[in-house]
């Protein structure tokens, strides 16, 4: 959840102009400019999510395990909700740069994706 949202919100941010990119997209006809958020791939493969080392997840004890693993939850959580506070930063810089557009981050960064992509 937080790479795609950081990648999002830094590609929206490196926009100068939202009738820019708007009138570039035309310009490039990419069909399909709609935002789908479904469309996403994983980063990594099926297998290699499977995979918990070298040596397998067997050989750790499971005291270690739980720990780490609530350390890893702790640290996701606050990055979760600075993630959040970013993106709703970011949403109100935009409409008060924009205050005639309806913004929505995901829908420009799907557009953002769809001209780099072409």
């Amino acid at each position: 959840m937080i790479h795609p949202s950081l990648k999002c919100f830094e590609n929206v941010v490196l926009v100068k102009s939202l009738n820019k990119l708007e009138k570039e997209l035309q310009k490039s006809n990419v069909c399909g400019t709609s935002s789908d958020l479904e469309s996403g791939k994983l980063p990594l493969s099926p297998q290699k999510l499977n995979v918990h080392g070298p040596n397998g997840c067997d050989e750790m004890k499971r005291h270690e395990v739980v720990l780490n693993l609530s350390a890893i939850a702790f640290c996701l959580r606050g990055l979760v909700m600075e993630t959040r506070d970013v993106e709703k930063g970011l949403m109100d810089l935009l409409q008060w740069e924009n205050p005639t557009s309806h913004v929505n981050l995901y829908e420009i960064s799907s557009k953002i994706d769809a001209l780099c992509n072409n």
